[in-house]
């Protein structure tokens, strides 16, 4: 992925291989300071990967009763601390707002931002594609991101729990410990409440991919390797590629480009500069980068506090967020709008295209 996760796995990935090296094969002492110094890149990185990188940590530091493995940790907070002159300070700040944040609102994570609002919502809705639905269904969900993400992993651990992996060096055991914990850490953010904050757990299959893959190389290389070690290799390997061929058909079912949203940009474009609020929410992004004008929405770094009041789910009034946000133009997609929302706003739209509307409000004119 072109972005801060894959530097993120990268530089974990190395650091903990450092971390084995120093341990399990008798390395050179410079191998701490060194991982020491990946890890703390690692904080300045990307957040959901230094949560990966503390709980294995910790963990190890429980399983192993090492003190180096938390000494590790202390150490890649100093070095973040130093690289970025104080300024990782602050990181930690907007990473707690954000985990506080979620803490608080991961049951409407991906939840309609109107039928699920206090003020608009339907009684007893459930949006269909949240990520964490309630019952059977959510819990099936679940399950299919789990297996689809990294289908290999568990291929992996159902060889390991049934002992029919035999390679064995120094490195294995440790290796299979990593390969374990990562697996752990991404089924507890699933599935244990007050875990949820942490992100959706089946991202950090993506960190789990690497102890994975050496893991496999071990199984299948070893002179006593067996059918089952090759069989699951296969079953890993081929699930793998029905998840990937089935991830581009989709992608090649779904439109790319929309003339009547087009209509809609273009319109705002050469409106007179003013605050944007979209219905829904995603469509922020790409109204700023394609307009110029302002948008109202957050989620790009600290302060989710102060996004909480329309994210995830729309806590006021519709007149109040104009109010509020001195909003010039609501973007709506007309579908997105229960009636009750779309009483509150002017009865005639500035401009219809298609299923998207656009709202003018005189009073916000700057």
């Amino acid at each position: 992925q072109p972005n801060p996760r894959g530097l993120g796995a990268m530089l974990l990935d190395a650091a903990v291989v450092l971390v084995l090296w120093a341990t399990a094969l008798g390395g050179p002492p410079w191998a701490w300071p060194a991982a020491a110094l990946l890890a703390g890149l690692v904080l300045l990185t990307h957040k959901m990967t230094t949560q990966l990188l503390w709980f294995l940590g910790l963990a190890a530091s429980l399983v192993a009763l090492d003190w180096r493995f938390a000494a590790l940790l202390s150490g890649s907070a100093l070095v973040a601390l130093a690289l970025s002159r104080g300024f990782y300070a602050k990181v930690a700040l907007a990473h707690w707002d954000i985990v506080s944040f979620w803490h608080r609102n991961w049951r409407w994570l991906q939840a309609h931002q109107l039928l699920e609002s206090p003020v608009y919502g339907r009684p007893g809705y459930e949006t269909p594609s949240k990520m964490h639905s309630p019952g059977l269904a959510g819990a099936v969900r679940h399950v299919r991101y789990l297996a689809a993400y990294l289908p290999a992993g568990w291929a992996l651990a159902a060889l390991l729990l049934a002992g029919q992996l035999t390679a064995r060096d120094g490195a294995t055991p440790a290796l299979v410990a990593w390969a374990a914990l990562a697996l752990a850490f991404a089924l507890a953010t699933t599935f244990v409440p007050a875990l949820k904050c942490l992100g959706s757990g089946y991202y950090y299959l993506y960190n789990a991919a690497f102890p994975v893959a050496l893991l496999w190389g071990l199984a299948a290389g070893g002179a006593s390797s067996g059918w089952a070690a090759w069989s699951g290799l296969a079953l890993g390997l081929g699930t793998s590629l029905v998840a990937v061929a089935a991830f581009y058909r989709k992608l090649g079912r779904e439109k790319i480009g929309d003339s009547s949203l087009d209509d809609a940009l273009a319109y705002l474009q050469a409106r007179p500069r003013g605050v944007v609020f979209c219905l829904p929410l995603q469509l922020s992004d790409l109204v700023a980068y394609v307009t110029g004008q302002p948008v109202l929405t957050g989620g790009h770094g600290y302060g989710f506090r102060r996004f909480e009041p329309i994210f995830p789910r729309l806590l006021l009034p519709l007149p109040e967020v104009v109010r509020r946000y001195e909003v010039r133009y609501v973007l709506a997609r007309e579908d997105y709008l229960p009636p009750s929302a779309r009483a509150e706003l002017p009865s005639t739209p500035a401009l219809a295209c298609g299923p998207y509307l656009v709202f003018q409000f005189a009073d916000q004119e700057q």
